[in-house]
């Protein structure tokens, strides 16, 4: 169970670790992090080739370590998350498009999504069937694809 606790870890929650050894630990940076070992008192972070001890509020039972765990990240402030949503949303660089027809007929299809100045802008030409729907103020629905 500890080892898949920190496998999961290391795949997962690299953010949640630095801000762990951060608040706790007293790092000011840290480069590279891995969650070496685990037990019932507490965390050992690996950051930057030192090892960081996060301790719980109070010694654990084995049942508890999952849920300890998570109260610990959930402590860690949330500054950064518009920082990760601005860096998701910049990192798209299609849409799909999906509109209905005069008929009531889907259309579906995929555009190049483009940002100039701060803001987005989808390309299509006025010959493509969406064009003249979404000029009309129609409902439409867009979906990103990533460039990768």
């Amino acid at each position: 169970m500890i080892e898949r606790i920190i496998s999961h870890m290391n795949d997962h929650h690299k953010d949640e670790l630095i801000g762990l050894a951060k608040r706790f630990g007293g790092v000011q940076e840290c480069s590279e992090v891995s969650l070496s070992s685990l037990d019932l008192k507490g965390l050992d972070i690996l950051c930057d080739g030192k090892i960081v001890r996060v301790d719980f509020p109070k010694e654990i039972s084995p049942s508890e370590l999952k849920d300890s765990i998570i109260a610990l990240c959930s402590s860690l402030p949330h500054q950064d998350v518009k920082k990760e949503m601005m860096m998701f949303r910049d990192s798209f660089g299609s849409v799909i498009l999906s509109t209905l027809s005069k008929d009531g007929e889907p259309i579906i299809s995929y555009a190049p999504l483009l940002k100039y100045d701060g803001k987005f802008f989808i390309y299509i030409s006025e010959v493509a069937d969406h064009y003249c729907i979404i000029e009309s103020k129609s409902k439409e629905s867009g979906s990103f694809l990533s460039r990768g």
